[in-house]
């Protein structure tokens, strides 16, 4: 008989069928549920101890127990029916059980650690470590916090529920089981239960679904209510606007205030929890459980959590009177009384704190006396002081001053230094002949002429019923009267006055501005002041009467002021330093990403897009010279310009110059425009790669703002240019409000940097560069260069536009070449130009050791040795270093040596008036205008750019040409080889011209209106000294306008002005290299005359390569144009090369020719010229007068006769010569003509 064949599912029928069985146990337990809760009485014997749920090893399964599961498990997973089981499926039968029993074993271990239970009473907040017992305060808030988080105890139920009465478990009335601490958490469900009747208890739960009458889930849990969760609300950041009330807050004390406030964390701590409960409930649910307490307790989580947010109010003015009761505040506090004397007690500790003590030292032993002057002032003057911040600092200054004779002053433009600190020693009695301590004047110094007056006119102002009192002093101009107690003037003026009175006996004070600058004259300022500071206070201590004290206040713009407080040369204790913030708003600085080598292109580009961008504000754009001043000026208005009748464009285009596409390497420098920083000759390391523009994009820094009502990106641009050398009426334009509807936009050099102030400026675009003057020590080269500003400049720029109001700068270079390539702060002027005027002025006031002088920066060593050489050189020092008649007499002169010397042997035949002009025009600079600055210059022909030019504006370049050359020629018609003849004839050309039609006639003939005004007033001052000087009526010596007329020079007057210009200059003649080298120079009659090479005295040589000492003449000479052979020698004024190209030439700016014999003549009292011994030979030879005398021919030589193998040097030719013998040596005395010498002779030989 077969055995019987099982159905296809009948094991699967086998499994739900266990499954139904092991459900029906669970449902079961309901009944039993009562003994397991410990209701039923149980036998005591038959109760086993609790297992500890805290214990730190958990006892694994014997092997007993776990048999005993293996058997419940194969018969719970082994089919009944079935009587033999392969071996194959009874090992995965047994796998399956092992598997099963691990997975109980975790589950156990797991539950275990969730049973585990903790004392949180004894946690607390590390940061509460130390503060001792919880108050009341801290124990409220603990407990609703546990009792929200459903981790209620009756400790905290009597914390937060006192008066309410609790009820027993069995006591309730309904039989519906509910979990402990879901009802503590619902205290409204609670006392609904213990209201209603006590009914027999019931512990029978009906479980079918409702449609059946019942009142449970039933299966599948058809009638179960979905609780779904609340995502929590997501965490709201902090902007930096809280963050600053947040601090404000702390700032006020009002931490106290918000403690019991809810904050949003709070918040979302309860709503996470109210979450956390509810999603226990859900689980409670899953498991089968009852559901209706959980609900009813998340209800009242809700209530309890509002209600408490109402009282909060109430609750804190109680906790707040509870924690003054416990902490003993609640009581009036009473002062106490201090029973014994005070001892102060100083605690090493406290000194050590690392702040910086601000305050200037106190002189104890002072006896100052109380002396003030009152000044009236009007209300808007007074109410415009209050808002300086160097005005709140009033009293630390003056206390610095009273009880310290020198003070150093940081404070940055607009702080308000310059004009409210000499008002401050006004007010105290400085300058007041009355004072007891200070009867002197104040004196206030400033590096330019423009800003002594100025700040003179300002500060007379503000004083209201003193200003007759205040007075300035500059190089042509003085308003010096007897009531003078205040004067403001250039520190030129100052330290000729010292030259006569070392003591400055007229003063009490004196104030150093802008020492930043580090000029030549401030720097030998500071150190002499530095010495009659103490000599002044020296005398007060012997003759406290008679001597008062000097006071030195040193203002800066920037904190480098080491060089002043640090230098134990300079002051032997060092001077207090005190820092006055500027009035600044915050301007946010943008460096661009790259740094791009034009410029120029990426200014225009960037000022651009800030116009059609950016909201209303005026532009300041900061260029390096004049010329790519005018080229960025006439790009912008053709970008967006005015409408062609508005009357703006009408102004901008009637002083329109016919500047067009000037290459700006070549254009000349402007005396206020040098900024010497860097020398950035070639192109910085890795930006070589292609002339690619950085492109415009979204991502930009500066650009989030967008234009304001009323703008438009096609608005009109008002486009000012600005420089030293435009006339005042121009640059005056930039303080006026520009016309309706336009931006204001300035381009401007670096004499916007400090000078001056352009109001509403909110944008600044900073090039980072400045054309520089380098000179060479070795050679005596100057190069024009553009090179990098220095970090402190670069700040100062972008301050500009924080002026008024918030702005923005953008650097157009990166922030790596910021931080690298630029320095601190800029080259003090002493480090890199000649010193020769120093070591003169030095010299004439006994100061022989100049290595001894406290200069705040001393300079170098080569430097002053080539200044003492070049003074030998003009017959001003002996051989022994010591001051000759004829340095004296140059030290007065307010001017270089070179022309001192010119001034002081002028005076010979007439030729006063002529060298006085001459001088006069070389001091101030180029008085026309140079071709390159018109735009008709040879370069421009081969711009790439002029091929754009129509026919009209090409003819017209070509008129202008013409017109040019001619205006050059009728100037040139003294001497076709002098330049300094063509600036003599336009100087004395305008004493003939009105006064009405001289604007006219400098414009037709290309002058510089500014540069010519000041020639004129130097003139006119220099007239006044020769003559003081040289008169005998020294006294009523007076310079009318008639007086400095002058005639045509005749032919021996322009040898002689030639001699007189060879005298300043002995050291800078040159020769034409064809004479001294013809194999290396061969000159053709096709040879361009600014191609011929020269070759100047005393330059280095080089072995084997003469051309590398080769000069040219400038292009701008009037000797190219003579049509002639140039001349032999040369005098010339300067030299010049340009390193922006490998070809490029070293070009000297010739003054006059020079013949050989009046070449010996002036430089035979130096050391420029030697003699070869006695020529003889072809009827010359040695003629005896006596034994100590003789007439001989000699070959003069040319050049330094220490070092003839070293540096160029050549002979001029013989002549006869005066010989006397000194201590065995033929010395010449003096020079003889030709016929001199043949008439001795002829009497020698008929004898």
């Amino acid at each position: 008989m077969g055995t019987y064949r099982k159905r296809f599912n009948e094991k699967a029928r086998a499994g739900q069928m266990a499954k139904l069985k092991e459900l029906k146990k669970v449902r079961n337990k309901q009944f039993t549920r009562h003994l397991e809760d410990g209701n039923e009485p149980q036998d005591p014997h038959e109760s086993e101890e609790p297992r500890n749920s805290n214990a730190e090893i958990v006892e694994p399964l014997t092997e007993a127990e776990k048999e005993a599961k293996k058997r419940k498990l194969e018969e719970l997973f082994k089919p009944e029916k079935e009587s033999k089981v392969s071996r194959l499926k009874k090992k995965r039968l047994d796998k399956f059980i092992e598997h099963q029993l691990k997975r109980e074993e975790k589950k156990a271990i797991i539950d275990k650690l969730q049973d585990h239970k903790i004392d949180t009473g004894i946690l607390t907040s590390s940061k509460n470590l130390g503060h001792g017992r919880q108050t009341k305060k801290q124990a409220f808030q603990e407990a609703l916090k546990l009792e929200q988080m459903g981790q209620a105890s009756d400790k905290i139920r009597e914390i937060l529920y006192q008066e309410h009465e609790v009820k027993d478990w069995e006591e309730r009335s309904d039989g519906d089981e509910v979990d402990d601490s879901s009802d503590e958490n619902s205290t409204a469900g609670f006392e609904a239960r213990t209201d209603e009747t006590e009914a027999p208890a019931s512990s029978f739960v009906d479980n079918r679904p409702a449609k059946f009458g019942g009142s449970g889930f039933g299966f599948a849990f058809q009638n179960a209510k979905v609780v779904r969760k609340t995502k929590p609300s997501s965490k709201k950041r902090y902007n930096w606007r809280e963050r600053v009330n947040m601090q404000e807050a702390r700032k006020h004390s009002k931490e106290d205030e918000m403690d019991f406030d809810t904050s949003e964390e709070d918040e979302e701590d309860t709503s996470e929890s109210s979450s956390d409960s509810t999603a226990e409930v859900d689980e409670d649910v899953d498991k089968g459980e009852d559901a209706t307490g959980s609900t009813s307790v998340s209800d009242s989580n809700g209530e309890e959590i509002q209600s408490a947010e109402n009282a909060a109010d109430d609750f804190k003015s109680w906790a707040e009177g509870e924690i003054k009761k416990l902490e003993g505040r609640d009581v009036p506090l009473e002062t106490p009384q201090l029973l014994g004397p005070y001892e102060k007690i100083t605690r090493i500790e406290d000194l050590e704190d690392g702040l910086v003590d601000d305050s200037a030292p106190v002189s104890e032993s002072s006896k100052r006396k109380v002396f003030y002057v009152n000044v009236n002032r009007p209300d808007e003057i007074q109410q415009a002081r209050l808002k300086l911040p160097v005005y709140g600092e009033e009293h630390k200054i003056m206390e610095a001053i009273h009880h310290n004779d020198v003070v150093v002053l940081c404070g940055e433009t607009g702080s308000g230094k310059t004009t409210q600190v000499p008002q401050f020693l006004f007010e105290s009695g400085y300058g007041d002949p009355l004072s007891p301590d200070a009867p002197g004047m104040i004196g206030i110094t400033q590096p330019r002429r423009v800003a002594a007056v100025s700040m003179a006119k300002r500060v007379a102002k503000e004083l209201g019923d003193h200003q007759d009192n205040v007075s300035y002093q500059i190089r042509f101009d003085s308003s010096v009267s007897e009531n003078t107690k205040m004067k403001f003037m250039t520190d030129g003026v100052l330290l000729r006055e010292m030259m006569n009175d070392f003591m400055l006996t007229k003063y009490s004070a004196i104030i150093i501005d802008e020492a930043h600058e580090r000029n030549i004259n401030t720097d030998i300022l500071i150190g002499l002041l530095s010495r009659c500071v103490r000599l002044r206070a020296k005398n007060h201590e012997k003759n406290p009467s008679s001597a008062k004290k000097l006071k030195l206040i040193i203002m800066s713009a920037t904190l480098r002021v080491t060089d002043f407080s640090e230098n134990p040369k300079l002051f032997v204790s060092p001077p207090p330093v005190l820092k006055v913030d500027a009035r600044q708003y915050p301007v946010s600085v943008h460096f661009n990403k790259r740094t791009t080598f034009n410029y120029t292109e990426e200014a225009f580009r960037k000022t651009c897009k800030i116009h059609q961008r950016l909201p209303r504000g005026a532009i300041l754009i900061f260029m390096t010279g004049q010329q790519e001043i005018t080229h960025m000026v006439k790009r912008l208005r053709k970008e967006f310009p005015f409408p062609k009748m508005a009357k703006p464009f009408e102004e901008m285009n009637s002083s329109k110059d016919m500047t067009i596409k000037v290459n700006p390497r070549n254009a000349d420098v402007e005396a206020e425009d040098v900024e010497f920083s860097v020398n950035t000759g070639t192109r910085l390391e890795g930006e070589d790669r292609d002339d690619f523009e950085e492109e415009e994009s979204d991502g930009e820094e500066g650009f989030d703002e967008t234009l304001e009502d009323g703008q438009t990106a096609t608005d009109p641009l008002y486009v000012l240019p600005l420089y030293s050398l435009l006339p005042t009426e121009e640059q005056l334009k930039v303080f006026q409000d520009p016309p309706e509807g336009s931006r204001l936009c300035v381009v401007a050099t670096n004499v916007a940097e400090t000078s001056l102030t352009i109001p509403n400026v909110r944008y600044v675009v900073d090039c980072g560069r400045s054309k520089e003057r380098i000179f060479n020590e070795s050679n005596g080269v100057q190069s024009f260069e553009v090179g990098w500003v220095s970090k402190a400049s670069a700040d100062q720029r972008s301050g500009r536009a924080g002026r008024t109001g918030p702005g923005h700068c953008y650097r157009l270079y990166s922030s790596a070449v910021y931080e690298s390539d630029f320095n601190q702060f800029s080259k003090p002027e002493i480090l890199r130009m000649p010193v020769e005027s120093v070591v003169l002025q030095m010299k004439s006031m006994a100061i022989h050791n100049i290595l001894n002088f406290p200069f705040p920066t001393p300079p170098g060593q080569d430097a002053l040795s080539n200044a003492v050489k070049l003074l030998k050189y003009l017959g001003a020092l002996d051989s022994k270093d010591a001051i000759t008649d004829d340095g004296k007499k140059m030290s007065l002169f307010p001017l270089s040596p070179r022309f001192s010397k010119m001034l002081l042997v002028g005076n010979e035949s007439g030729c006063l008036p002529y060298i006085v002009s001459i001088v006069s025009a070389l001091s101030v600079g180029d008085l026309f205008m140079s071709e390159n600055e018109l735009g008709i210059g040879a370069r421009m022909e081969d711009n790439s750019e002029s091929e754009e030019l129509d026919a009209e504006q090409k003819t017209r370049l070509q008129q202008l040409r013409t017109q040019y050359h001619k205006s050059q020629a009728k100037f040139s018609k003294l001497d076709k080889y002098s330049d300094v003849m063509k600036l003599l004839s336009a100087i004395s050309s305008l004493d003939y011209i009105s006064s009405e039609k001289m604007s006219l006639f400098m414009k037709k003939n290309f002058m510089r209106p500014k540069i010519v005004e000041e020639a004129r007033k130097l003139r006119k001052q220099l007239l006044y000294i020769v003559k003081s000087n040289t008169s005998r009526e020294n006294v009523a010596v007076s310079v009318s306008e008639e007086s400095l007329k002058s005639g045509v020079p005749n032919e021996s007057q322009v040898k002689l002005l030639k001699q007189m210009v060879c005298a300043g200059f002995v050291d800078q003649v040159a020769i034409r290299a064809d004479l001294i080298a013809p194999e290396d120079c061969k000159i053709t009659n096709k040879s361009a005359i600014s191609g011929i090479p020269y070759i100047p005295v005393l330059a280095p040589k080089v072995p084997g390569d003469i051309a590398q000492t080769f000069v040219f003449l400038h292009p701008a000479s009037i000797i190219n144009t003579s049509g002639e052979s140039p001349p032999k020698y040369l005098v010339y004024h300067s030299l010049h090369q340009n390193n922006r190209s490998e070809a490029s030439k070293t070009r000297i700016r010739p003054l006059c020719d020079i013949k050989s014999t009046p070449l010996v003549n002036i430089a035979r009292k130096g050391s420029l010229v030697t003699y070869s011994k006695p020529l003889s030979g072809q009827g010359i030879r040695p003629l005896d007068l006596s034994p100590t005398e003789r007439l001989c021919y000699v070959t003069p030589r040319f050049g330094s006769s220490m070092d003839s193998d070293l540096k160029v040097t050549w002979d001029l030719n013989p002549l006869a010569v005066h010989q006397k013998k000194v201590a065995g040596q033929w010395i010449v005395d003096k020079l003889v003509t030709a016929k001199y010498y043949k008439d001795v002779s002829v009497q020698k030989s008929t004898k």
